[in-house]
């Protein structure tokens, strides 16, 4: 279709003002707004620079809408097995890789998503919302749509004058462009020609093509009535344009109606028998009834104008609708052998119960990679839905595969109801697929109790020639329980079977999962060395560039928290500078604890107790907003925790309380009273409330010994060595002291004696003094000398002498440097680099703290300076 834009007119009038980051194209169909958007994306730099993406009902399904935006902008993705188990982990992932790729442009990109109405009020409108947010500076986005409510914060950007918006009033066509329309049809109107016809079609540009596509004596110019020859749009189309068709036009214009948008050579394959198709889109082309649209140059979809569309299906349905079933079920077999099962389900379903068995049969093959692979499983559910409507009944097999799709996008109780449908549920087998979904259910809510007894019974139960994926699944739940419950030894024979079941189905996908798992049970135990070196390897099993972004972050807070506890808070900033953004999507409740902990901590440490607060803050609200009590409570007690530290007992003990009273029964009740017993047990040794100290702290050193918990060990003798210090219990204080620097000497502890503050240091030099040269405990010493050593060099502080060349900023920091010497607030990053407040304050104060300044002013001069910014 060389020529299919031939009968066009300049409208560069609509688009002289490109000042502003957003485009929006608001009108009916018909009235050239993706032609116009076309000729906006050309202004593209360079092509690689121009993003289209033509939107329909299947990207309302998000992971479909992002794999398609990542696909276009960075390349065809890496999958991964069994990534998409999920959702919520998967679109953050890849929405933070196409994030990263347009903030890290070295060049303007133009982006286009065509038809936004046709997503409203789903998933994907929400992450288009984010991205025109983001609009401004290199980033420059247009939207086509019709007039209805889309919901996707355009309110807001008229407000801060962002958008330019062209209407249907704009997009009508103007007397001097028909005439340079019809001149384009070898057509010489009169001014009064031109002026009648502006009145019949009101501009319309569809209409006004059709219009020329018939005699031009025809048109009754001098009637002085429009109505006579606009009518009903419909009427006008049928009666002045689609009457004149040949037959095989009406032909290839119906199959083009039955089918719907689809690939050129979709359409060449079915119309083959009826002769060239070519010139009839040609004709087509030229007239504005049909487009082709998409990147893929080789392969266009074909797409037709929504009127033609619709008036073709009904006028022509008594010439060729015997044909439709055959015609429909060829072109979706045609999408089935093309990689596009979905789209071929689709086009059967719209034909009600002609194919439903064949819909069946597809689904059944999609439903494998669909679910536990691309991660498509809005997309699986409403074609399974659809199906089901029509069938007027579930099939099981189909019933299955959408209740653990449901799981994936965490929507439980739908999946909850159709578990209830399911035969092995009814007839009660703890061995079916049934109870596995309960099982992970129940994890993925953090109820970590329940999903390890059912996962248990379900180990118990199941066969031997069950799926291996399934097998590693549940062991991992399994262990996760008994990690969670104390049972570590116990926790570390599940994972053992989980790596054997994951490592014969080669998925190294279920392979993070246990190395995360096991991580955080040497964690509980204390034991950092080795938990160190199981992240090691789970990174090893995560490259960067595999897909498994979720795991590395998990992977990396671990890290982040031993890390901290060894006193490498610049070794934290890296690694939280790469995991913080996506870790509150993860799936694992302890290691966002764990990663945030160590994020508030190391700025605590760093003297800033504000955006220690802010933090946890932002942790907290994870945990509300996901229904993770275990994550809420945890990090408002560790906002306590700092509050006292900071001394401002008032404030803790009211944080501590309103953990407390949000609290149940169970599981959830034993963790307040362990994190609210060192709390206050810190507060009653400040208070001058010994006794009281003790007595809260003696039964958590038991609990602690007999669970083999060393870091929590640690923290408390060192409680306890300062509550009997100043009871003057000294021999006592002493043994509990020395027992604590021993344990820290094992594992490498630092920070939790540091952070203790200056009673303690006071303590342990004591101590030390008290040790005669042979008596001595040559562990626990040295560990004490370290520990006074390493806080007394932190205090010191020299004035500091920053070298530029080895000032080393990574990406992100390097990023938010350009944008505050643009001056650009803290809200503004946010929304630029699609991260939220607290995140960009955390990059700023790492970028403060290598330029060795307080403020956006003088890290502006100490950038400058040294030749990391250009002096303007």
């Amino acid at each position: 279709m060389q020529e299919a834009h031939l009968f066009q007119v300049s409208r560069d009038r609509l688009l002289a003002d490109d000042s502003r980051p957003v485009v929006v194209i608001e009108g009916p169909s018909g009235y050239g707004k993706t032609l116009l958007a076309q000729a906006w994306l050309k202004r593209a730099d360079a092509p690689q620079c121009g993003i289209w993406i033509t939107l329909d009902a299947e990207l309302r399904d998000p992971s479909v809408f992002l794999e398609r935006l990542a696909d276009e902008l960075i390349g065809k993705q890496p999958q991964v097995e069994g990534g998409g188990l999920d959702e919520s982990s998967l679109l953050s992932n890849r929405f933070s890789r196409i994030t990263d790729q347009l903030s890290d442009s070295e060049h303007p990109i133009r982006l286009v998503f065509d038809d936004v109405h046709l997503v409203a009020g789903s998933e994907a409108a929400n992450y288009i919302r984010r991205l025109l947010m983001a609009a401004g500076g290199p980033l420059k986005i247009l939207i086509t749509t019709q007039p209805v409510a889309l919901d996707i914060g355009l309110a807001d950007l008229v407000a801060k004058s962002k958008v330019q918006w062209i209407s249907s009033d704009a997009l009508r066509l103007t007397k001097p462009e028909i005439a340079q329309l019809a001149q384009c049809h070898g057509h010489e109107l009169s001014e009064r020609q031109v002026e009648w016809l502006a009145q019949s079609t009101n501009g319309w540009p569809a209409i006004v093509q059709l219009a020329f596509a018939i005699p031009i004596d025809s048109l009754p110019f001098g009637s002085g009535s429009t109505v006579a020859i606009l009518g009903p749009v419909r009427d006008y189309i049928y009666e002045k344009f689609l009457n004149r068709l040949e037959t095989q036009e009406r032909k290839l214009l119906w199959m083009l109606s039955c089918v719907g948008p689809a690939q050129r050579s979709l359409f060449e394959s079915i119309f083959s028998a009826h002769g060239d198709m070519e010139p009839i889109l040609r004709h087509l082309g030229t007239l504005g009834v049909l487009q082709e649209v998409g990147s893929e140059r080789s392969d266009p979809k074909i797409v037709l104008h929504g009127l033609v569309r619709e008036t073709a299906l009904r006028l022509f349905s008594a010439e060729f609708d015997a044909e439709k079933s055959g015609t429909v079920l060829a072109a979706a077999t045609w999408l089935q052998n093309h990689g596009q099962g979905p789209a071929a389900v689709r086009l059967l379903l719209e034909l009600n119960a002609a194919h439903i068995d064949v819909a069946r049969e597809w689904l059944l093959l999609l439903g494998p990679e669909m679910v536990f692979g691309s991660g498509h499983h809005q997309t699986f559910v409403t074609l399974v839905n659809q199906w089901e409507h029509i069938a007027q009944r579930r099939d099981p097999a189909l019933n299955r595969f959408a209740t653990w799709a449901l799981i994936f996008r965490r929507r439980f109780v739908l999946a909850e109801e159709r578990i209830e449908d399911d035969a092995d549920s009814r007839s009660g087998n703890a061995g079916g697929e049934a109870a596995l979904q309960r099982s992970l259910i129940s994890a993925l809510r953090d109820d970590y109790e329940i999903g390890g007894l059912l996962a248990q019974q379900w180990l118990q139960r199941v066969s031997m020639t069950s799926s291996l994926f399934f097998q590693g699944t549940a062991w991992a739940i399994f262990g996760f329980q008994q990690k969670c419950l104390g049972d570590i030894v116990g926790a570390q024979a599940s994972l053992r079977h989980s790596a054997t079941a994951f490592g014969k189905s080669m998925s190294e996908y279920g392979l993070s999962w246990v190395h995360i798992v096991g991580a955080l049970a040497l964690i509980k135990q204390g034991q950092h060395r080795d938990a160190l070196a199981e992240v090691g390897r789970g990174l090893d099993h995560c490259p960067d560039n595999a897909g498994l972004d979720g795991q590395r972050s998990m992977l990396l807070a671990i890290e982040a928290f031993i890390r901290y506890e060894r006193n490498d808070l610049a070794v934290v900033r890296e690694v939280l500078a790469t995991a913080l953004t996506s870790l509150p999507d993860q799936g694992i409740v302890d290691t966002i604890i764990l990663g945030f902990s160590a994020a508030a901590r190391a700025r605590y440490a760093d003297g800033n107790l504000g955006a220690a607060l802010d933090l946890l803050s932002e942790g907290e609200r994870c945990g509300d907003q996901r229904n993770f009590p275990r994550l809420t409570i945890s990090l408002r007690s560790e906002r306590a925790l700092l509050l006292q530290r900071a001394g401002a007992p008032e404030q803790a003990v009211s944080v501590l309380q309103s953990a407390i009273s949000a609290t149940g029964s169970g599981a959830i009740q034993g963790l307040v009273t362990d994190r609210a017993g060192r709390v206050n047990a810190r507060i009653a040794i400040a208070d001058g409330r010994f006794d009281i100290a003790v007595d809260l702290l003696k039964p958590l050193i038991e609990h602690a010994r007999k669970g083999r918990q060393q870091y929590k060990l640690c923290e408390l003798l060192i409680l306890l060595s300062l509550a009997l210090s100043r009871q003057k219990h000294d021999v006592a204080a002493d043994a509990a002291l020395k027992e604590a620097l021993e344990l820290g000497s094992l594992e490498n502890y630092q920070r939790i004696f540091i952070d203790e503050g200056s009673d303690l240091l006071a303590l342990i030099g004591r101590w030390l003094k008290s040790q005669g040269a042979i008596t001595r405990n040559k562990m626990a010493a040295t560990w004490a000398e370290i520990v006074v050593g390493t806080s007394a060099r932190q205090d010191f502080k020299e004035p500091v002498i920053i070298d530029g060349s080895k000032v080393v900023l990574n990406k992100r920091e390097r990023q938010l440097l350009l944008l505050i010497d643009q001056g650009l607030s803290n809200s503004e990053i946010a929304a630029r680099c699609f991260l939220v407040e607290g995140t960009v304050k955390w990059h700023l104060h790492n970028l403060y703290g290598k330029l060795n300044v307080q403020s956006r002013t003088a890290a502006i001069h100490a950038a400058r300076a040294l030749g990391l910014l250009s002096h303007r």
